[in-house]
């Protein structure tokens, strides 16, 4: 299964975090991953921000239903 982000209050153009497009591969019987996306602090007040993670090119077999996950950065100023 592939995975990409894509920005929503939270932009990568800006450095509030890194995109970058991947893949994850479920061996039989698993049912989680990680995926780490790195998040740049900054020093300004501002709202918690957020990105969403889209999965894509599942295979046959896929059992998944949803296609988009959301990451939240939280205001640690």
């Amino acid at each position: 299964m592939s995975f990409r982000c894509v920005d929503g209050t939270a932009t990568s153009g800006s450095g509030d975090y890194i995109a970058r497009p991947g893949t994850v591969t479920f061996n039989p019987g698993e049912t989680t991953k990680a995926i780490t996306i790195e998040v740049k602090g900054d020093s300004k007040k501002e709202a918690d921000d957020s990105f969403y993670l889209d999965l894509f090119a599942n295979g046959p077999d896929s059992l998944f239903t949803k296609k988009r996950a959301i990451g939240t950065i939280l205001n640690d100023d």
